[in-house]
């Protein structure tokens, strides 16, 4: 989605990340490291009960802007 609007990761300005297993705050730091690599937003990563599509395990809300 970022590509499509002609961004990139250091365009991030916000994400929200919604897991349903605390297991996974680990993986998402490293995933998170692995995909974004320098780029640094204001992140929270927060633990749910459910999400609204049962098939997913975990959600992300991003905001990006181009200066």
């Amino acid at each position: 989605m970022l590509a499509a609007a002609d961004m990139g990761p250091e365009d991030l300005v916000k994400l929200t990340i919604y897991l349903l297993n605390p297991d996974d705050f680990v993986t998402n730091r490293k995933c998170r490291a692995e995909y974004l690599g320098d780029a640094k937003c204001a992140a929270t990563a927060v633990l749910v009960g459910a999400l609204a599509d049962p098939a997913m395990v975990i959600e992300f809300d991003v905001m990006a802007a181009k200066a």
